[in-house]
């Protein structure tokens, strides 16, 4: 469901509203998704229509009235608690905490920051009634890192917001793809295709991975038969400049 959607339906922000208090008041975290009106709505979705003090609001607490982000007992646990958030099939359901370190690496992201001491510089702004220069102080006792424990959690949820904005360009893209090519398992698409080494003469689209926009191929090579198999996202530069290089050669078959 797209943003701009929900935004101008107040009876489904309402149902989310409703929703984060039963929730949250069974559970004490936030709900990765729900259902209002035969369409599930999806954490990334909801959660962009509401300020932290919204949230603080809606859960019954004040805002800035969770404590202290809670770090794991030793440095092979960092970010451990929230791993299974990289993968689009995992319903993952984060804590407070979690969601709003999310959120400020998202930020961090969404302005185009590289260098791992700009994210560092910026969560801590964005969590600043979370954390405390005590907590910040915290390191690792076997082997100190530049940025503590707390820059720990934070690098590795700077992996799956970037996870994320991957798995999000690879399914749009894959939608385009869908709808302009008619793009679909059985699919078979005329070469040549270079793939590392090698070249192909022809693919057939032989999986499609919809959560994550993956594409598994199967390739050919003429006068040989033997089968490649490899696996890309649907937005790879080389997937789209070969798509739209050879539209006019596309033709699909049924394997």
């Amino acid at each position: 469901m797209e943003t701009e959607t929900l935004s101008f339906n107040p009876d489904r922000i309402s149902a989310c509203q409703a929703l984060f208090v039963q929730h949250f008041s069974q559970y004490g975290q936030l709900p990765i998704a729900f259902e209002h009106d035969g369409e599930n709505i999806g954490f990334d979705t909801y959660t962009k229509f509401f300020t932290d003090i919204e949230l603080d609001a809606m859960m019954g607490k004040e805002y800035g009235d969770h404590g202290l982000y809670p770090l794991p007992d030793t440095s092979i646990n960092s970010g451990e608690n929230f791993r299974l958030w990289t993968f689009a099939d995992t319903h993952f359901v984060p804590t407070y905490h979690q969601w709003r370190l999310h959120r400020a690496a998202k930020k961090a992201l969404d302005q185009g920051l590289f260098y791992f001491s700009d994210v560092y510089a910026l969560v801590v702004r964005e969590m600043r009634d979370l954390v405390s220069e005590e907590l910040l102080a915290l390191n690792h006792t076997r082997m100190a890192v530049e940025y503590g424990r707390f820059g720990s959690e934070i690098f590795r949820m700077w992996d799956i917001v970037k996870a994320h904005a991957e798995t999000e360009l690879n399914t749009r893209v894959l939608k385009d793809l869908k709808s302009r090519h008619n793009f679909r398992i059985g699919m078979k698409i005329k070469g040549p295709f270079n793939w590392g080494s090698d070249t192909f003469s022809s693919l057939v689209v032989a999986g499609i991975r919809e959560l994550e926009g993956i594409v598994r191929m199967e390739a050919k090579k003429r006068g040989s038969r033997n089968t490649w198999t490899f696996s890309l996202g649907a937005a790879h530069e080389r997937m789209l400049s070969h798509m739209e290089n050879q539209a006019n050669k596309l033709y699909a078959t049924e394997k």
